[in-house]
């Protein structure tokens, strides 16, 4: 694809873009306009337009501060001139397998030189020589584009941009939470209605296998807190039978979050997902073997992710949209499987109460706000970094929350349970006192519905004045109800 072409195509996403993300690119290097493209093109994937604004290594420190990101790309030759109080933000370490030295030193040399160079309160740290390893060095440095200045293969650029996005989303929650599974030819092979149970192909070897491996790699994902729904064109009781009887199958019925069988177009398929599961269309990735389903939901649901099943590319592409971290891997993630199928029985005592207010009441939701122990920090920073809709928009490592505790950081922990379940910690507030600051504020979606958030709201410190604010995209909502219920007494910061 040609410079003009992936500039074109860029525009086109970046047309249906529902939000703008402004970021400084900080560099010594030359860092042709490719770099800046695939920034841009990455965002617009994911539904932002992204403005990029080059700033000067030289100038770092004094530039005007007004992005709201900033990649920092140093090349070695300034290694010494980094400071603990640079810039935060994302930065991209010093690659090192291009030095001639280390072909002295082979495997020892990641012995020798610290794998990752501190960076400054508050950044990321990308590790370039990690997808160096993963592209090959000759495929990394500068050929053609060399005539240019640059020392890095537009290849590395490009792969570089993708894992800048990716790291972004993780951290600001912007990562799907759902993947939707079409079933003949994706959860098995052939078509079940015309074949029958014992006709598909589902097995742990031979034409089956692919099939079974895709989902035991669905199983893992389901571990991580990843949502599994099925969004398929047939009769349901054709697929409910292969999830019950057929002994090849690695998913159940309870591995499932929602269904949606039917002979309804995908799009509408998605529309009803995301409805029962209280989740927007662009928190989904439908996996179909057919191009033109997944045309046909993209027509309706531009930021839904999409990915066609080839049985050797599936894990690849899949992991292009799904992005985990090692705390995703807990046993609230596991308990966030169990709420949504328990939403099927609220749904229903909703429709049955009649009012409102006795749907409430039947329901009985208990919420207790105490002290957050050290047990709570993983997932109160997991539920941080998910958050999109009841939150201030703030997002905060476990490290961050442990050096916050020691400073005098008022934490707590929200917990909730109703007559179906215990939901565990579904909230945090943290508090600076002496500033009178609202830190940081989240309630889990799995809340949201049941007056919850007021309650919090409710119990701030009356002292807080100011609040610490972040634009998700999807919180304007809770900064109307904080100004309603603190009354205008509120500074945003």
């Amino acid at each position: 694809m040609t410079y003009i072409e992936l500039q074109r195509e860029t525009e086109r996403l970046q047309q249906s873009a529902n939000r703008h993300i402004r970021v400084g690119v900080i560099s010594d290097m030359p860092l042709q306009p490719w770099f800046e493209l695939y920034l841009k093109r990455e965002w617009a994937m994911a539904g932002e337009a992204a403005s990029i604004r080059r700033i000067p290594w030289e100038l770092r420190m004094t530039a005007e501060k007004q992005e709201d990101l900033y990649i920092i790309w140093p090349s070695r030759e300034v290694r010494e001139e980094i400071q603990p109080q640079d810039i935060a933000g994302i930065w991209i370490s010093q690659e090192r397998l291009s030095d001639p030295i280390q072909a002295f030193y082979g495997a020892a040399w990641t012995v020798q030189e610290e794998k990752q160079k501190q960076c400054p309160e508050g950044s990321d740290l990308i590790d370039l020589e990690r997808i160096m390893m993963k592209l090959g060095l000759d495929a990394c440095m500068a050929k053609e584009e060399a005539r240019w200045g640059d020392r890095y293969s537009r290849q590395l650029q490009k792969e570089t941009a993708a894992e800048v996005v990716r790291l972004y989303h993780t951290q600001f929650g912007r990562r799907k939470k759902c993947v939707a599974l079409d079933c003949d030819g994706v959860l098995w092979g052939g078509i079940v209605s015309e074949d029958g149970l014992s006709g598909i192909h589902l097995s742990e070897r031979g034409k089956g296998k692919p099939y079974q491996d895709f989902q035991k790699l669905l199983k893992q994902l389901s571990q991580h807190g990843i949502l599994l729904a099925i969004c398929s064109k047939n009769d349901e009781a054709d697929v409910r039978q292969v999830f019950q009887q057929h002994s090849a199958m690695i998913l159940r019925e309870e591995d499932v979050a929602a269904w949606s069988v039917s002979w309804n177009p995908k799009s509408q398929q998605i529309a009803e997902l995301a409805d029962s599961l209280r989740l927007d269309p662009q928190d989904m990735v439908l996996v179909d073997d057919q191009q033109w389903e997944l045309d046909e939901v993209q027509n309706r649901h531009p930021q839904t992710g999409t990915v066609c099943f080839q049985p050797e590319t599936i894990a690849r592409e899949l992991s292009k949209q799904i992005w985990l971290t090692p705390e995703d891997q807990n046993d609230q993630n596991r308990l966030r499987l169990m709420t949504y199928q328990d939403n099927i029985k609220r749904d229903q005592l909703r429709q049955e109460a009649g009012s409102y207010e006795a749907f409430l009441q039947k329901l009985d939701t208990k919420v207790e706000i105490k002290p957050a122990e050290d047990a709570d920090l993983p997932r109160i920073s997991d539920l941080s970094r998910r958050a999109n809709q009841c939150t201030n928009g703030v997002r905060c490592s476990e490290e961050e929350l442990n050096n916050l505790l020691q400073q005098g950081y008022r934490l707590q922990a929200v917990f909730m349970s109703d007559i179906y379940r215990d939901l565990g910690l579904v909230g945090c507030i943290g508090c600076k006192e002496d500033e009178a600051c609202l830190d940081l504020f989240c309630l889990s979606c799995r809340a949201l519905g049941r007056r919850v958030e007021h309650q919090l709201i409710a119990a701030l410190p009356p002292e807080i004045t100011k609040v610490r604010w972040q634009d998700t995209g999807k919180n304007a909502w809770l900064k109307e109800l904080m100004q309603q219920e603190k009354r205008g007494l509120v500074q945003w910061i």
